[in-house]
């Protein structure tokens, strides 16, 4: 989670032809919007608004947890410049993955090149990105420095 981020709930209505969302700071507020009899819209349900990067996330972590809660992709540390905020890794398909410093294990800021890694995402990049985002990086064994 980015420091300084605010959730944001969506109270989610229809009218019988289209969806709307309402924007919140909290569950609460949400829960009693909806409660409220004088909008006359019919109640879907409440959600937590996140960007693509988080839902992307959780996409994983879902993936990760059917998988019997162990990463089942694994591969090395390929291209990283120390002071770069993310780099890449090959798995044992020859694919290449992006992999941002905040999915690094104990605070790292980086992993040497060679660096076996396991870790878990989906196979398809985000919309606009020419790679999947690895996520929950585990170190394996280190490479050189």
């Amino acid at each position: 989670m980015t420091t300084g981020y605010v959730p944001q709930y969506l109270a989610i209505f229809t009218d019988g032809d289209a969806q709307y969302a309402v924007i919140f700071d909290s569950k609460e507020a949400a829960a009693a919007y909806a409660a409220a009899p004088d909008h006359g819209l019919t109640f879907l349900g409440i959600a937590r608004r996140v960007g693509l990067s988080q839902l992307a996330r959780i996409a994983a972590r879902q993936d990760l947890a059917a998988t019997g809660g162990s990463p089942h992709r694994t591969g090395r540390i390929t291209r990283w410049i120390p002071d770069a905020t993310n780099g890449f890794a090959t798995d044992t398909e020859g694919r290449s993955w992006f992999v941002s410093r905040e999915d690094l294990p104990g605070g790292k800021l980086y992993l040497p090149l060679g660096t076996e890694i396991t870790f878990s995402g989906l196979p398809n990049p985000r919309p606009g990105k020419k790679y999947p985002q690895a996520y929950s990086v585990q170190i394996v064994r280190w490479g050189i420095e």
